[in-house]
């Protein structure tokens, strides 16, 4: 009678893990690969960094800023910006041409473009220029929150 207790404890902790593992979560269908993904490139921006992605939704290859850069040539970067997301405390300001020069977009704190298409800046960012405090200049497309 001992082993058969002993026996029935031990199928019965065997049911309990089984059912443990039974219950693991499911993977996650193929919709929300495609929203990990995203996620996962968009984690290459740290906190006090302008970043800049090759390609609309955050994807594609990435360049983080902390300074003003004159040419984006000089990064291997020139004109291929379709996404960008500040997570700086300042504005930034994207041109057209080097050496801050030509049509501006303002990039409030926080603010974030997925698709610079939407605006007619698609793989037209040549410079950017990080200001002394939050406030965009005249003239500029000025982006706050996401856009």
């Amino acid at each position: 009678m001992k082993n058969v207790k002993s026996h029935l404890v031990a199928v019965t902790i065997l049911l309990a893990m089984g059912a443990c593992v039974s219950e693991a979560p499911e993977q996650p269908e193929e919709a929300d690969s495609t929203s990990i993904e995203t996620s996962a490139s968009t984690s290459q921006c740290s906190l006090n960094v302008m970043c800049f992605w090759e390609d609309n939704g955050f994807a594609g290859t990435f360049k983080g800023l902390t300074a003003s850069v004159s040419d984006f040539v000089a990064i291997s970067f020139g004109d291929a910006t379709t996404a960008v997301w500040n997570r700086t405390s300042v504005a930034w300001v994207l041109f057209q041409d080097d050496t801050f020069r030509g049509a501006m977009a303002c990039v409030r704190p926080g603010a974030s473009v997925a698709n610079l298409g939407n605006f007619s800046f698609n793989d037209e960012i040549s410079s950017a220029q990080r200001q002394s405090g939050d406030i965009c200049p005249s003239g500029a497309i000025v982006f706050t929150g996401i856009n």
